[in-house]
């Protein structure tokens, strides 16, 4: 059986944590800190354009999605991983049950505490935390996830990521691609530690198995590390005051609502057109009932209910404010009265089935095998 590994990067004295959560993410040394300097360049122009369009008297001078000492905007994060065709959301405490309890295995998680930057993934069908501040990855036994969320999401900024096409993966790790630095590592899985406790200031203890890694010499530099330990008490929130000038009056939320409306304008100018069916043989015929507007389409019976959702997102962004689009809802439902169900789409791609008090998760059921009929009236709540 061939070595499985995890790619991970430690960080040094410095806030690169922003870097290093990216790669990890992407698994593997895709994004270089001149690279994400060049972005927050771009990225400080469109907000600043962005703030003169919407009648805003603040435009910033000095730029605050990348600092001197490497720290990172979410904006970045956000931009870096769209170049990647990878899609970023603000998760909260119910879509978090509900991804968790879906066992999807295309979502990564990027976690903000103050100031720091870290990331959850699923690789080779195991949950890995990959913290830059730790002295090495760590895995987390599928009986213990719900325990190690519950305490993630009381304490932290949870966003999701995820393919902009849901049938495509998160990038795994090559271990063809060349580290540039020596602080980029290929683990193999079996010299990876569990996680072994969650205190009340989410200390983590890591243990890396020092028997296991004697011989392999690129990551014994790494045993050498002192332990970190997480900040209990001081340090900022994500975008608080940092002594540059004119940010006084730039609100948290604000900068995060202006992130991510820009980011989702992007994805929206790329999503592809639904493909019509090209016959009326074996499809479907499909109304739904928008708050605006009615549309109408053909679907294959082999088409599956994630297909529906995409096209019928894809309408509700044409031609209107896409804040008030069905992207940026956490969850919304597509019901009809005969038969009596409704389908819930959640912001992560999961679809459950809620009919005679029953649920069943659905997103990759074809249309044929959830008995959809010939003619099919929809309504969206």
């Amino acid at each position: 059986m061939s070595k499985k590994y995890v790619y991970w990067e430690k960080q040094g004295n410095d806030r690169m944590c922003g870097l290093h959560c990216i790669n990890s993410i992407l698994q593997g040394p895709y994004y270089s800190e001149d690279v994400l300097a060049s972005i927050g360049k771009e990225l400080d122009e469109k907000e600043n354009e962005f703030l003169r369009s919407s009648s805003n008297d603040l435009v910033r001078n000095n730029s605050f999605n990348v600092l001197d000492d490497g720290f990172i905007n979410i904006s970045v994060i956000i931009e870096s991983l769209r170049r990647m065709n990878i899609l970023l959301k603000h998760v909260y405490e119910e879509d978090l049950i509900k991804i968790i309890s879906s066992n999807h295995q295309d979502i990564g998680y990027i976690c903000n505490l103050q100031e720091h930057w870290f990331s959850i993934r699923k690789i080779h069908n195991t949950w890995y935390v990959l913290d830059s501040l730790k002295s090495s990855p760590l895995y987390i036994k599928d009986m213990n996830l719900k325990f190690y969320f519950n305490d993630v999401i009381k304490k932290y900024h949870i966003f999701s990521v995820q393919n902009i096409n849901p049938y495509v993966s998160l990038p795994k790790p090559d271990i063809n691609f060349i580290p540039k630095n020596i602080n980029q590592f290929y683990i193999p899985t079996n010299e990876i530690s569990e996680i072994s406790g969650v205190s009340d200031n989410f200390l983590l203890e890591d243990r890396y198995n020092l028997n296991k890694s004697e011989n392999y010499s690129a990551f014994n530099q790494i045993n050498n590390t002192p332990n970190f330990r997480w900040p209990e008490n001081g340090g900022r929130r994500l975008n608080d005051d940092i002594n540059t000038t004119n940010m006084n009056n730039v609100d948290d939320d604000d900068d995060l609502k202006i992130a991510l409306k820009l980011s989702m304008e992007e994805y929206i100018k790329n999503m592809v057109p639904p493909l019509e069916e090209t016959s009326d043989e074996n499809c479907i015929n499909v109304m739904v009932k928008l708050p605006n507007k009615k549309i109408h389409k053909r679907f294959s019976f082999t088409k599956t209910l994630s297909d529906l959702f995409y096209w019928i997102e894809y309408e509700s962004a044409q031609g209107q404010d896409i804040t008030s689009s069905l992207l940026f809802k956490n969850n919304y439902y597509l019901y009809q009265l005969y038969p009596r169900r409704k389908f819930c789409k959640y912001q992560n791609g999961s679809i459950e089935l809620h009919t005679g008090g029953k649920t069943e998760m659905v997103h990759d059921k074809c249309l044929k095998d959830l008995n959809f009929e010939k003619e099919e009236t929809f309504m969206i709540s």
